[in-house]
Order: C-alpha cells, then sequence, then structure tokens
C-alpha cells in the first residue's frame, strides 16, 4: 500500500513539472507593420516587429536581399544580409524597430526571424520604392499681344506632367521687374504651387491685369519652376504698357491730328502743376516741350546720404540732388530756362520720387548760367548766386549749353581781380592824403621861413 501511495506521488509530482514548463516557455509569434509600405526613391519607413509569448535569449534578425546591394540600408545597420537585434526574455509581449531607406526603386521581400531557447518563428511583409517624382514642361504659351494699357490682361499657360511614380509639389513663380500686375491663378494656389500626383498632367494658366503708371514701362515675366527635379523656365518677352500721363488735357488740340497710331503720347508739362513721377534707378520719364521730347533719367541713388544723379536730355546735363533740391535747365537754347526738377524723395536704393514743373526764367549772366541747383527752403525763387551753384561739391551740378563744365575758375579769377581793384584804391587813398598834407603845412613853411630873416 505503501509502495502504490509512493508511485503516486511520483506521478503526480512529474505531471506538474510538465504542466509548469508548458506555461512557462509559450510559443514564440511575431506580427510585423511599416509605417509606410510605398515609398519614394531616397524616403526612409520604420518596420516594427511585434513579438508576443514567453522565452528567453531571444533575438529579432531582419534580412532581404536589399540589404546586399545596398538597395536598402537599415538602423541598425545590416551585417552580411542581416540586422540583428537583441530582444532578451520575453513574458508576454514586446517589440523592436528598424529605420529602412529606400534607396533604389523596386518590391523587396522583408523577412523577420524571432528565436528563443525553446522555439522559434518568422514574419514577413513586402516594402515598395518608387521612382521619385519626375517633372517635365510638355508646352508653354505667352499671349500674343504684348501692347498693354491700363486694366489689360496678359496671359500665360504651361503643361506640367509627373512621369515619376511618387506625387510631389511644383511652385511656379512668375518674376517681372519694371511692370506692376495684378496676378490671378487657374491651376495653382495663390502662392503659385502647382500638386502632380504619379502620372498626372496638370494645365496652369496666369492671367497678369496690367497697372498702368504715370510713364510707360517694359518687363520680362520668367517663370521659374522649382521643386522635385527643377524642370526647365521659361520667358515671356517684351511687354509695354502704356503710362497714363499721355496727353495734355488743356483742351487747346495740342497733339490733335497725329497719325493716329492709338497708342498714348508722352506726357506735356504743365506751369501750374507739377508732373511727379516714381522712376527707378537707369529709367528714363520723358515729355514733349515745343513739340520736341525731352527727358529726365535716373543714374545713381545714393539712400544713405539721400541724393541721386540726374541728367535732363535731350541735350545732356548731369545734376547731383539732394532731397528737396532742384535743377533748372534751358531745353531749346533761347536763353530761358525751360524745366524745373525736383527731387522730392529718395524712397528707397532702388527709386525716387521726382516732380517736373515747366517755367519760363532768363538766365542771368555770369557763371550762374544753367548749373542752378537750389534747396527750394533757401528761397524758393529758383535764382542761385555764384556760390550757390553745385552744391554737391563739384564744380558745378553738370555741363552748360557752352561746354563749360563748371564756375569755379571764373569764381577765382574774379576773386583775383576785385583784390587788385582794392589795392588800386588803397594806393590812391594813400596819395591823396599825402598830398593834402603838403598843401596843409606850406604856408606855415613860408612863415617859418619871414621869421628866419
Amino acid at each position: 500500500m505503501n509502495t502504490m501511495n509512493s508511485i503516486t506521488k511520483l506521478f503526480t509530482l512529474v505531471l506538474a513539472a510538465l504542466l509548469l514548463s508548458s506555461f512557462a516557455f509559450a510559443a514564440l509569434s511575431v506580427t510585423l507593420s511599416l509605417s509606410d509600405s510605398s515609398i519614394a526613391e531616397g524616403d526612409s519607413t520604420t518596420l516594427t516587429a511585434t513579438i508576443s509569448g514567453s522565452d528567453s535569449s531571444v533575438t529579432a534578425e531582419l534580412s532581404t536581399d536589399g540589404f546586399l546591394d545596398n538597395s536598402l540600408t537599415t538602423s541598425p545597420a545590416a551585417i552580411d544580409g542581416v540586422s540583428t537585434q537583441v530582444v532578451g526574455t520575453v513574458s508576454n509581449t514586446t517589440s523592436k524597430s528598424w529605420v529602412i531607406q529606400g534607396n533604389a526603386y523596386g518590391i523587396y521581400a522583408l523577412l523577420v526571424t524571432v528565436s528563443g531557447d525553446s522555439s522559434s518563428t518568422t514574419g514577413s511583409t513586402t516594402l515598395i520604392v518608387n521612382t521619385p517624382a519626375n517633372i517635365t514642361l510638355q508646352d508653354s504659351e505667352c499671349d500674343s499681344d504684348v501692347n498693354l494699357e491700363g486694366g489689360d490682361t496678359y496671359s500665360i499657360s504651361y503643361i506640367l506632367r509627373n512621369t515619376g511614380e511618387t506625387s510631389t509639389t511644383i511652385v511656379g513663380e512668375p518674376i517681372h521687374t519694371g511692370c506692376s500686375f495684378d496676378i490671378s491663378t487657374t491651376g495653382a494656389t495663390s502662392e503659385y504651387e502647382v500638386s502632380l500626383a504619379s502620372g498626372q498632367t496638370k494645365t496652369v494658366v496666369y492671367q497678369f491685369t496690367a497697372d498702368a503708371s504715370s510713364n510707360d514701362s517694359e518687363c520680362d515675366i520668367e517663370i521659374v519652376l522649382t521643386g522635385a527635379n527643377n524642370p526647365e523656365d521659361f520667358t515671356c518677352e517684351g511687354l509695354t504698357i502704356a503710362g497714363t500721363g499721355s496727353g495734355d488735357g488743356d483742351g487747346d488740340g495740342d497733339g490733335d491730328g497725329g497719325s493716329g497710331g492709338g497708342g498714348s503720347s508722352m506726357p506735356t508739362l504743365s506751369t501750374t502743376t507739377p508732373l511727379e513721377t516714381t522712376l527707378e534707378k537707369d529709367e528714363k520719364e520723358e515729355f514733349s516741350f515745343k513739340g520736341a521730347t525731352h527727358s529726365v533719367t535716373i543714374n545713381v541713388i545714393d539712400f544713405t546720404n539721400k541724393t541721386a544723379t540726374i541728367t535732363i536730355a535731350s541735350t545732356p546735363s548731369t545734376y547731383t540732388l539732394a532731397e528737396g533740391e532742384f535743377a533748372k535747365k534751358d531745353l531749346d537754347g533761347d536763353g530761358t530756362y525751360d524745366v524745373k526738377v525736383t527731387l522730392e524723395q529718395v524712397i528707397s536704393a532702388s527709386s525716387v520720387k521726382l516732380s517736373l514743373l515747366q517755367i519760363s526764367e532768363a538766365i542771368a549772366t555770369g557763371p550762374t548760367d544753367e548749373e542752378n541747383v537750389l534747396d527750394e527752403t533757401d528761397d524758393g525763387t529758383g535764382e542761385t548766386s555764384a556760390g550757390e551753384a553745385g552744391k554737391d561739391g563739384s564744380e558745378g551740378a553738370g555741363t552748360t549749353d557752352t561746354g563749360k563744365t563748371g564756375t569755379t575758375d571764373e569764381k577765382e579769377e574774379t576773386a583775383k581781380n576785385n583784390n587788385w581793384l582794392y589795392v588800386l584804391i588803397v594806393v590812391i587813398i594813400v596819395l591823396l592824403a599825402v598830398f593834402a598834407y603838403s598843401l596843409a603845412n606850406k604856408p606855415k613853411q613860408k612863415q617859418a621861413q619871414v621869421k628866419k630873416k
């Protein structure tokens, strides 16, 4: 009886040990997931292996043919095509991750092997690496009518195609200098962004509504395409916008009976209301005087010192003016100043504001000639003395109609002549004083002679 009880106890202990062993080491399992199973060439994704079960000394190994030729790379790095991570003891659920970069397009099978002391398992998934976006400019078209007036619309259209396997966004920025437009878009955002999916073709249209300034303006419009593979840019050339300062507006018939060419004529100056204009460096404002064309051009802008160098033509004369100073010029050589150009404001390093007024003032004789440059706050008359010409420190603010380059030499010569005149006057006064003194002393000398006798 005792022997039977012992055998029963031993059997019970063995069965219990087997049951404990089965509970302690449950079979391992693994589930794989990719943060993005389809990526573009050069992009990355994260592979996560979720491991369940119970085991010790567990490792997880990621392998793929892509590791062998570096078509794929991963972190932790792969050695001989395998990237290994130590998991350790697993009692319930844990996870390990790899960051995989796609270096060459293709379809790759990813295999994860999980091994422990008592069991092992595998899991697999697929990663697709796509070719990058490839944008081509298939066509572009510029409006044929390049001669615009304020409010007219100019159109530019172009067609883009994405022949790659990845979506992308292209920016088509319109660049223009010298003209002003209001721009609306079709097929692009207000920031000129164009979204293109794989294989998609899209037409983009820009509408440029012209803003006219006081003078005619000319420009080109370049569409600069950036993003993806940076497709080629293109340019629409030779646009002009007619200025608003056309005609003299006084009803006297000036300019009537012209060619009827449909364009706007250049402005005629007024004797009462200055023509105000904003010009950029190297920009020219043309105006009419007695049927002839004249102009003022901005040569140099010094924003720091608030000065600008201008040229008044048709017979060029160059002046350097500070804000508030002006230059006057005889346009037709009749001995009177015909135009007064005032530097109203140096707006920026690239633009200034001028005012032009028609005047009729006799040119003073002497060294002032037409080089007069005067701060209007001095006396407001527009006349200067010889010492006021050329406030910029040069020999006058430009050249004269007679071809002189300034007045400094003439001033020096005048000063020398004045000095000799002063010396001559002093000498004459001294001689007269000596003569008067001698006349006054003659009677005294005679009396002295009589007393001696």
